[in-house]
């Protein structure tokens, strides 16, 4: 029976609560909540930040998706196993486990918070256990996750330390198409449609940023509270549009690729392009009514 014992184990105390805990936990993990928190790191906190975050991110995703299909491990089966989520892909290493090391950790390690390592630690142990719960992963699959998340938060902090003591300073047409070039390298190399996507959102960070950065500077109001309907605002505009290209768009890799492409663009450059105009029509308004007075 091997690891699953421990699944079996963890599910003799399945309770509506537990369920509803560990579905949450779960939800922590998935594409919808790193978009959501992504958007808001990168619109209302600090867009450098922002982007960084995503890079680390959608680089372990990849490398993820990418080992699921190179160990072609199989999710946990067992006839008294009870399956409580519909996984997307292979069972090692576990992508939530993964992603939520990586997120967290970086996070922690941008804050500088010693206090925060607690809740820190807290949410990716959480994240990994309600795997085990769920019954979609085996221990090990959410111990390597975890591990190549870590990896991946510290490597790339660092990455990013000695870039910014760097001298080097790219023209704009340069690091467009060395974006361009990474994701297309990406997309040659994905092993299956989730890889791809990630691709698409590498390719359009790394094009999205450099021009939104040169062409469509915008600043939101200092209050948070002022903050939370642009974010609300944009969010919307960026479910929607999800939405419907899932819906109109084919299913093969090019389109998936192109979908996410147009997907991340949209919270890059789309969205903060909708924020300075209406910005900058409000500062004109004023400045009328103001004059008027």
């Amino acid at each position: 029976m091997g690891d699953v014992g421990l699944l079996l184990a963890l599910q003799q105390y399945r309770q509506p609560a537990l369920d509803m805990f560990f579905h949450f936990f779960a939800f922590l993990g998935s594409e919808y909540f790193y978009i959501a928190i992504l958007s808001w790191i990168f619109w209302c906190v600090d867009r450098v930040w922002g982007i960084r975050l995503a890079i680390v991110l959608f680089a372990s995703f990849y490398t993820n998706f990418t080992l699921k299909e190179v160990f072609a491990m199989p999710r946990p089966v067992h006839p008294e196993l009870i399956i409580m989520e519909q996984p997307e892909g292979l069972a090692f290493p576990s992508g939530h486990a993964q992603s939520s090391a990586t997120f967290w950790v970086y996070l922690g390690l941008w804050l500088r918070k010693v206090f925060l390592w607690i809740p820190i630690a807290i949410l990716v142990i959480l994240n990994s256990l309600s795997r085990l719960y769920l019954g979609i992963h085996l221990l090990q699959d959410v111990v390597a996750g975890a591990i190549l998340g870590i990896v991946f938060a510290v490597t790339f902090f660092l990455l990013f330390r000695a870039l910014e003591r760097s001298t080097f300073n790219f023209p704009l047409f340069f690091r467009c198409t060395a974006g361009a070039i990474v994701g297309i390298i990406m997309y040659a190399f994905a092993l299956d449609d989730l890889a791809v996507r990630m691709s698409g959102c590498m390719a359009a960070t790394l094009v999205g940023f450099p021009l939104q950065k040169r062409y469509f500077p915008f600043s939101l109001p200092q209050k948070w509270q002022k903050k939370i309907p642009f974010f609300l605002g944009g969010l919307a505009t960026v479910v929607l549009l999800h939405l419907t290209m899932r819906t109109v768009m084919g299913r093969s890799d090019p389109f998936i690729m192109i979908r996410y492409f147009i997907l991340i663009m949209w919270v890059v450059l789309g969205v903060p392009i909708l924020f300075r105009c209406y910005l900058t029509k409000n500062r004109e308004v004023s400045r009328g009514e103001i004059l008027e007075e």
